[in-house]
């Protein structure tokens, strides 16, 4: 989320008109303060939130909210993020309020024709104490044009989305239940103890008498002290406990684990965890590059057409109804160049004299 999202994805007008470039881009970032519905964060915040549902859960759902004039937003709309449990996995060829013809598939109804014509969400979150029979009237169908639907399709015709971790978690769960006996097992070898033997003396459990040795209340008690020198009495010898250890390999077991976790979610291992232990410059350099085309790859292809464009589409056609902008400039006012926040430099002198060099070769322009 920190890499694909930053502080936001902003669109820039690439309209050529200066004064609607000023009007629509002062009433877009008026709008962005009041994007929420639930009225936490901003549209960038909420662009976070989204991503970090993506990965999480696989998918994410974004609302459109029409809102009255007489609430007083600069646009009257506003976008409400769900998260995957409200739209149900309900399979329906008839169901109340479903237009003949069309079936529902995963909470998705589609048409005809194959297109996704609307989502069915539960009206409250199913969490708060629901049954478990999915009745009419615990849903709304929601038009498919009032929805951003945010997940990457793994195959032709996926319907919905694949969490980032699925194909680890079953390892993740091993290495915690690995952890947790390694734990276990540590808090065993911290009880440090000795065992005091001493021969039993000449008479004990006499055959005659049948008693057993009981020994004197004066005898000495060895006890650990700090710095302590303990005299034994003569015959008496002393053993320690010897609990398991972590093992030599720990380490290197955690290690290759977390490589297996890194490869299968898609993030390099030096970036999930933070070890840099023996990774040059160069090599770390490979590896955020590439990290960096990951991220790039998903704004572009994700992201920005599934969420960002979607809503800047919804806002200028509140806009138009609300007359902030008029049918003859929609075309305009809908055509942005969305901006991702800037990488940081990895080595500030060197990047900024490659990219001179590259504009003096006439390989890269300077905007």
């Amino acid at each position: 989320t920190t890499n694909a999202i930053g502080t936001g994805i902003i669109p820039r007008p690439t309209t050529k008109d200066q004064s609607l470039k000023q009007r629509v881009t002062g009433l877009w970032d008026a709008w962005v303060s009041v994007a929420d519905a639930d009225g936490v964060l901003d549209f960038y915040g909420l662009q976070a939130l989204v991503a970090r549902c993506w990965f999480t859960d696989g998918e994410v759902f974004v609302r459109e909210r029409p809102r009255r004039l007489s609430d007083g937003l600069p646009v009257p709309m506003q976008i409400q993020v769900l998260e995957s449990d409200m739209c149900p996995l309900l399979d329906a060829d008839t169901y109340e309020g479903l237009p003949k013809g069309n079936t529902i598939r995963q909470g998705v109804e589609f048409n005809p024709i194959g297109r996704r014509v609307a989502y069915w969400f539960y009206k409250s979150h199913p969490g708060d104490k629901l049954p478990a029979t999915i009745y009419a009237n615990m849903l709304s169908r929601i038009p498919a044009e009032q929805v951003c639907h945010v997940f990457e399709p793994l195959r032709p015709g996926q319907v919905r989305g694949v969490p980032e971790m699925a194909s680890v978690i079953a390892k993740l769960k091993n290495v915690a239940d690995f952890d947790d006996a390694l734990l276990e097992r540590q808090r065993l070898a911290n009880m440090f103890t000795l065992f005091v033997t001493r021969p039993l003396p000449a008479g004990a459990n006499d055959p005659m008498t049948g008693l057993a040795y009981q020994g004197s209340a004066d005898e000495p008690i060895a006890a650990l002290e700090p710095g302590i020198s303990q005299e034994l009495l003569p015959g008496e010898d002393v053993k320690f406990s010897e609990p398991p250890d972590s093992g030599a390999n720990y380490g290197d077991y955690m290690r290759t684990q977390m490589l297996g976790v890194a490869a299968g979610s898609g993030t390099p291992y030096e970036i999930m965890s933070g070890d840099l232990k023996d990774v040059s410059d160069r090599a770390l350099r490979i590896v955020i590059n590439e990290f960096r085309r990951l991220c790039e790859q998903r704004q572009w292809l994700i992201f920005i057409p599934q969420m960002c464009q979607k809503v800047r589409a919804m806002w200028v056609t509140s806009a138009v109804l609300a007359g902030e902008i008029s049918p003859s400039e929609v075309a305009e006012a809908s055509a942005v160049r969305w901006s991702p926040q800037g990488w940081a430099y990895i080595h500030p002198v060197q990047d900024v004299q490659g990219k001179q060099l590259e504009v003096q070769a006439g390989f890269r322009s300077r905007a």
